[in-house]
C-alpha cells in the first residue's frame, strides 16, 4: 500500500483533523521547560492544520461567489446599484 501526502486532504481527513492537534501536545511536551514562544508557536502550527484541511477547498467556492455577489467590483472601485447601473469611484 503506498501513502502519499494528498492522502490526507482526502481519504485521512477526519483522522489528521483530529490526530493532528494530538500529536502537536505530544510534540510540546518534548519541549523544554521555559520555551514558551516555541510552544506557542508549536501549537498554533499544528491547530492550523484542521483548519487549513477544511479552508483550502473552499478558495474556489469563495472566489465565485465574490464574482457572483460583486464583491470584487467593490474591492476595485465599482459598485452595482440597485438602478442596475455600475458606478465607478474615484
Amino acid at each position: 500500500m503506498e501513502f502519499h501526502l494528498s492522502d490526507l486532504a482526502g481519504k485521512y481527513l477526519l483522522t489528521t483533523m483530529t490526530f493532528a492537534p494530538l500529536v502537536g501536545a505530544l510534540v510540546i511536551l518534548m519541549v523544554p521547560r521555559g520555551q514558551n514562544a516555541a510552544m506557542k508557536w508549536i501549537a498554533l502550527a499544528f491547530s492550523a492544520i484542521p483548519l487549513l484541511l477544511v479552508w483550502i477547498p473552499l478558495f474556489p467556492l469563495a472566489a465565485v461567489a465574490a464574482v457572483i455577489f460583486g464583491y470584487l467590483g467593490v474591492a476595485h472601485g465599482k459598485t452595482n446599484h440597485p438602478d442596475g447601473h455600475q458606478h465607478q469611484h474615484q
